[in-house]
């Protein structure tokens, strides 16, 4: 693996968990401040999130006061696996390319 192609891929397991970890903090977060959901938005950020929160769906209940918020625990350990799944994948990309014979190859 060459430099240039270890900065793609690095790249892109950084924009994809990247955008899973703010999509599911936005939406913890609106959980958390009882958002409507019948506005477009949140609507929309809620149904995008589900399909990333069916390996963790009622692994925990939600925590919910009187209020109409509520604390999503599933939605906060989704958040810390996707996390951890990111770094194993940057890890390993960046042991596969020190381990490359050809890492210092640098012909144009």
């Amino acid at each position: 693996m060459n430099a240039n192609s270890r900065l793609i891929i690095v790249y892109l397991i950084n924009l994809i968990f990247g955008l899973i970890i703010a999509l599911l903090g936005g939406r913890l977060i609106l959980k958390l401040l009882g958002a409507n959901l019948v506005t477009p938005f949140t609507a929309w950020l809620y149904s995008t999130t589900e399909p990333l929160l069916t390996p963790f769906a009622n692994i925990f209940p939600a925590l919910s006061p009187e209020t109409g918020s509520s604390l999503e625990v599933s939605t906060l350990f989704a958040l810390l696996i996707y996390a951890l799944i990111g770094w194993f994948c940057l890890t390993t990309v960046n042991k596969i390319y020190l381990a490359s014979p050809n890492r210092f190859d640098h012909r144009p």
